[in-house]
């Protein structure tokens, strides 16, 4: 039978090597949309194994690069979708079994697509998916092998975002549905091999509203104003080597819609230096309690030739607080940035 046919009708109990999902009866949580994904999809392609999420999403982006043009679905985190392809939804997993990636085929699918995209890239014989990674297919609602629901049950769903080569989708700050209180953003590097010179990463923050505009002069905090005024945003120490700012979400002013994050090499221009000159200038988000990283991703790999960038930003929702990666470079360094946010400085 091929692989998008018309599906045979089954007794609840006649489908061979399948087991039936329990309902995790979370209404509006990123479990139930899964679980509702897997129940009213045709067919659920099916990646998983027991190891780390971010080796399993590797493995598959190695033998089906498509996932790497992930657009995000509606406002959700969790869920995304290729371009042009409404009807195939995807999204990962992750927990103490193993991790899983499922990619919903819903009724009226380019079944042309998800064959030559995905299962027939996944399932190849002479280069798909290898061990530990399993790919299989779910059908019959929420009928799925056995190892693919061990894993499930224990599972929570993961942001896209989070993912390597996805950074730009939005990452919920703090566990599904919640908002942590604390969110620490760090930025590292270390010097390319037969690369001298001194070399000064800095990592600035401006407090803005909804208008994009610094609050106040006094909300860019950078190496010489390591602290906002309402003390929600905290420079570790601007003479590190990793520059770290933390911030305290419920103490930030309610006017305060935004965070910028900007990363930028000091006195650059003059010293002709460039993020391409470093290696791993990296940017880190993490809950400060738990050290949970949010998400990461390469600043020098994004813009090799710049020396300053918008990094990032904290968005303030109704519900809760998303951190959106930019990577976007910028030609006036520091200055110009802070000035775009109309800081006098």
């Amino acid at each position: 039978m091929g692989l998008f046919e018309p599906r045979r009708q089954h007794d609840p109990g006649s489908v061979a090597g399948l087991v039936r999902l329990p309902d995790p009866h979370r209404a509006g949580s990123p479990e139930q949309a899964v679980h509702l994904g897997l129940e009213q999809a045709t067919r659920n392609l099916l990646i998983y194994g027991p190891g780390d999420l971010h080796d399993c999403f590797a493995a598959l982006t190695a033998v089906a690069p498509v996932f790497r043009t992930t657009e995000p679905v509606a406002d959700s985190a969790y869920l995304g979708r290729f371009p042009g392809q409404e009807e195939i939804i995807w999204t990962a997993v992750a927990g103490p079994a193993g991790a899983a990636v499922i990619v919903h085929c819903f009724a009226h699918c380019d079944t042309v697509f998800a064959q030559t995209a995905i299962t027939g890239r996944v399932a190849r014989p002479d280069g798909g998916l290898r061990p530990p990674w399993t790919f299989e297919i779910g059908t019959d609602g929420v009928r799925v092998p056995a190892g693919f629901a061990e894993i499930f049950t224990a599972a929570q769903p993961v942001a896209l975002g989070s993912l390597p080569e996805l950074y730009r989708l939005p990452v919920p700050v703090g566990e599904p549905g919640t908002t942590a209180a604390q969110v620490t953003v760090e930025v590292s590097w270390t010097p390319r091999p037969g690369i001298t010179g001194d070399y000064d990463i800095d990592l600035s923050a401006i407090a803005t509203d909804a208008e994009d505009h610094a609050l106040a002069d006094d909300y860019l905090v950078f190496f010489n104003n390591i602290r906002s005024p309402d003390g929600a945003l905290r420079h570790s120490d601007p003479t590190a080597a990793d520059e770290m700012i933390t911030v305290d979400l419920p103490a930030l002013t309610p006017a305060v819609s935004k965070v910028v994050f900007a990363v930028s090499i000091y006195e650059a221009a003059a010293r002709r230096q460039s993020f391409g000159q470093l290696a791993d200038v990296t940017l880190r988000v993490f809950d400060s309690a738990t050290g949970t990283v949010l998400t990461r991703f390469d600043v020098s790999a994004i813009a090799p030739t710049a020396h300053a960038m918008i990094a990032g930003a904290l968005h303030r929702t109704d519900r809760e607080w998303l951190f959106r990666a930019a990577g976007r470079e910028h030609p006036g360094g520091l200055l110009g940035i802070t000035r775009d946010f109309g800081v006098d400085t």
